[in-house]
């Protein structure tokens, strides 16, 4: 009598596990790449900042306005963006205006509410200090 060759040395078995390496190797390196190419937090400089602010502020897009805020003085961004997510959630007709004068980004709504942030830059991306806030309307 003669042996059979077992399970695992099957050419279709074998080419089978193969397979599945390959679409295990396939995945992780899109993965790993898809992480890669996600671009930093904040934006490439202050005009653009300011625009991005701008359209999470009026999406009220509270994890939009965590990548804008912060930076390396502020640590936590978290506690800002939901205050400024909250105050995109009041009721109001106008939308959010945002404008940049040097490094200084100013965020005002047609109620006459204002905040001014300073605007800083690290390591070519530009986020807004939410240290740097001054009283409303100043």
């Amino acid at each position: 009598m003669s042996a059979r060759p077992g399970p695992e040395s099957h050419p279709v078995t074998r080419l089978l596990r193969l397979a599945l390496v390959v679409v295990g190797v396939v995945w992780l390196v899109l993965v790993v790449t898809s992480i890669a190419d996600e671009p930093p937090a904040g934006a490439a400089d202050a005009p653009a900042l300011a625009r991005s602010l701008e359209e999470a502020l009026n999406a009220r897009d509270a994890a939009a306005l965590e990548d804008l805020v912060g930076g390396p003085v502020s640590g936590d961004a978290r506690p800002v963006a939901e205050f400024l997510a909250g105050q995109a959630e009041l009721p109001h007709e106008g939308r959010w205006r945002v404008a940049v004068r040097d490094r200084t980004v100013e965020v005002s709504d047609d109620r006459g509410a204002r905040a001014r942030y300073a605007a800083v830059e690290h390591a070519g991306r530009w986020r807004l200090n939410p240290v740097g806030l001054l009283a409303p309307g100043s």
